[in-house]
């Protein structure tokens, strides 16, 4: 089963979850957001807009900011598995926009849940796309 989201509720979603972080954490203690390639890109960039802060990418940059890792919010679009989001959890607050059920990761923070057996396509995403699980 799919789930096509529009761009109009992919804006609503995005809303909801920066209120989300913001009443979670204290935002002005963030100094990054981290994502992963394609996936979590397009969010990390809005959240960036949202949150003023930078977006970092490549793994080769990865750093530590000195006083904790409360400093980092690690961002994609879904906790499918949850594989790759796997270790974060301990270190930073993660966001994602869904989060499904069988998700070996809950997000700190996530939008909506939909079910496990539902496939979300993205509306910048190819809507004939097929699950790659």
């Amino acid at each position: 089963m799919k789930e096509l989201i529009t761009y109009k509720q992919y804006g609503n979603l995005v809303n909801e979850l920066v209120e989300k972080i913001r009443e979670g954490i204290d935002v002005s203690k963030l100094k990054l957001i981290y994502t992963f390639m394609r996936g979590g890109s397009p969010i990390a960039v809005h959240l960036s807009h949202y949150l003023d802060l930078p977006v970092l990418t490549d793994e080769t940059d990865y750093y530590f900011p000195a006083g904790g890792c409360d400093k980092i919010l690690v961002v994609d679009d879904i906790a499918d598995t949850g594989k790759t989001l796997d270790g974060f959890q301990f270190l930073f607050p993660t966001a994602t926009l869904f989060y499904k059920p069988r998700s070996i990761v809950i997000p700190t923070f996530y939008s909506k849940e939909v079910p496990s057996n539902v496939w979300v396509v993205m509306p910048w995403e190819r809507s004939d796309e097929e699950p790659n699980r």
